[in-house]
């Protein structure tokens, strides 16, 4: 039998596993065995996809994994979020705004869960070069935000900067 698993981040920023219950105001209420229930916020609540990764760890919706194309070649993979897909009714791995992977149980070894959108959206967001205002080599700016920027850190939008060859 397929195991039927919720979870969802409380205001605390703590994960409770369980079922989601009832909403009451701006919260759900989880279950779980042999514990009290939790409030947590509805956004955050993703479903168990029944996929383990190659550590063993279980698979939600909204988290972020790296799908290793090769065993033998680790630096070859790609970045995905997990969604639900409702149309084809599937959990699938979404680059950007296109379904690209379906996750299945043959592939679980090749998966590796590496955060969630909800802690670690920056995870998504590849390395950018800056930008400079103007031509200006002195005058960084973020190429998301398009704020200016201290060298050598990233933008405080999330924006990753790739500040090789500077």
């Amino acid at each position: 039998m397929r195991e039927i698993l919720f979870r969802g981040k409380d205001i605390a920023g703590n994960w409770h596993y369980g079922v989601p219950l009832i909403f009451i105001d701006d919260y759900v209420c989880m279950t779980a065995p042999h514990t009290y229930n939790k409030s947590v916020i509805p956004e955050t609540v993703g479903q168990f996809t029944g996929l383990t990764d190659k550590n063993g760890k279980k698979i939600f919706e909204g988290d972020i994994i790296k799908h290793f194309n090769h065993f033998d070649k680790p630096d070859e993979y790609a970045i995905y979020k997990v969604e639900f897909d409702e149309r084809n009714c599937k959990f699938s791995g979404r680059l950007h705004k296109q379904w690209s992977a379906q996750l299945c149980k043959d592939l679980e070894k090749r998966y590796e869960v590496i955060g969630n959108i909800h802690d670690n959206l920056e995870l998504l967001r590849p390395s950018l070069k800056p930008e400079y205002r103007d031509g200006d080599p002195d005058c960084p700016i973020c190429p998301n935000c398009r704020t200016p920027l201290n060298e050598m850190e990233d933008c405080d939008c999330g924006q990753k900067i790739d500040w090789s060859d500077t």
